[in-house]
């Protein structure tokens, strides 16, 4: 063979490599948990929002990625590659977390109460209704298994658990929060959905019926249970996308109200000037779920740290505050349980009570009576 076939046959083995690499990762990222583009219909309402500006939805305040002084100065793709694929076994749990056994369906249906399935993740009962919000009980909030593997728990909650659920929340659709596997299995417990603008258009693809699905934008309100159930859309300061195609879906914080309470669930997101709007248009409020966790001062404007989060509790009047957003994902670069810790020294003196439940543990919202246990602070 002469060097000139020698290079001919390489070269056509390495295109050929190339091509079908390339036609690998775009069927990859044309399977259902990637989503697609909204519909004709869809697409109209969101380009209509005062939210959406030059193609894209946009945050009253535009997001900084510029690092805070203490931070380490590295370079995007450094921080991108660190959070992917990074090690995160320093911000890991050294044992399964404890956590609560609960039997879900044994929840009394006449009382509001609340359970808290680490991350994210809520279970509500408010006027005898079920709110599942953000349900993740996937092993990785990711669409590959070896990127944001959870935590060890001593009992990982799954689909298979939960009751018959008559409102399932979306606050936005990263991995972390809009999860394919589980939203699929709970595909025939599912009696309504209310999610942000453009976020039905996963969930019609994943099989829900569109006669179910309520989409909002900021500052709408829905009865969706007429006179049991008022739901609130809210700003928040962050971002969206499920890898590409960024911010063309909204991102919503929430309130819920009924049972005469009013319920404050933050959603993804840092502190900015919106957080005192909310506090003039709904505050007080009774109970506040608060982001905090997978802060960063690389991206000190995407997520609220400890003393933001208890600022924010403060600022909106609330009387009691949980926190949400840790305890399962190593998403950040701080230890599984700072947030917690952290939270708990900067609610020293603060107007409200703060709740720091078990992961499992049920929450009576008419006479909650938790106080921190120190299950996250092991000897």
């Amino acid at each position: 063979m002469t060097r000139r076939d020698f290079l001919k046959r390489a070269s056509g083995a390495a295109a050929a490599t190339v091509l079908a690499a390339g036609g690998s990762a775009a069927w990859f990222l044309n399977t259902p948990q990637f989503g697609r583009k909204p519909s004709k219909n869809r697409l109209e309402r969101i380009i209509s929002s005062p939210n959406w500006k030059d193609g894209a939805f946009r945050n009253f305040e535009p997001l900084s990625f510029r690092a805070t002084p203490e931070a380490k100065r590295s370079s995007r793709f450094k921080t991108m590659w660190n959070f992917l694929l990074g090690d995160k076994s320093a911000f890991s749990p050294a044992s399964p977390i404890p956590i609560k056994k609960t039997d879900l369906a044994k929840i009394p249906l006449d009382s509001p109460s609340a359970v808290w399935f680490g991350h994210s993740s809520c279970l509500l009962t408010l006027r005898s209704k079920r709110i599942l919000i953000d349900p993740v009980f996937s092993s990785y909030a990711s669409p590959l298994p070896f990127i944001n593997r959870a935590f060890p728990l001593e009992y990982a909650y799954s689909p298979d658990d939960m009751p018959e659920v008559d409102l399932l929340v979306i606050t936005h659709d990263h991995w972390d929060h809009l999860d394919y596997p589980t939203l699929r299995a709970l595909y025939n417990k599912v009696k309504r959905i209310v999610a942000p603008l453009g976020v039905g258009e996963y969930l019609e693809q994943w099989g829900f019926d569109p006669a179910i699905i309520t989409e909002g934008d900021w500052w709408e309100a829905v009865d969706v249970f007429p006179g049991r159930l008022k739901v609130t859309f809210l700003p928040a300061r962050h971002f969206s996308g499920r890898l590409y195609r960024p911010n063309q879906t909204l991102w919503t914080a929430y309130l819920f109200e009924a049972d005469g309470l009013k319920v404050f669930f933050s959603g993804d997101g840092g502190w900015g000037s919106h957080i005192n709007e909310i506090a003039s248009r709904i505050g007080p409020v009774d109970f506040a779920f608060l982001e905090n966790g997978q802060y960063n001062p690389k991206w000190p404007t995407c997520h609220m740290a400890p003393w933001e989060t208890a600022r924010t509790g403060a600022v909106i009047g609330a009387k009691y505050v949980i926190p949400i957003h840790n305890c399962k994902f190593a998403l950040s670069e701080h230890a599984w349980n700072a947030p917690m810790k952290d939270l708990y020294a900067a609610s020293r003196d603060r107007s409200y009570t703060l709740l720091q439940p078990m992961i499992g543990e049920v929450v009576a919202l008419d006479h909650p009576t938790i106080s921190r246990s120190g299950w996250f602070d092991p000897a």
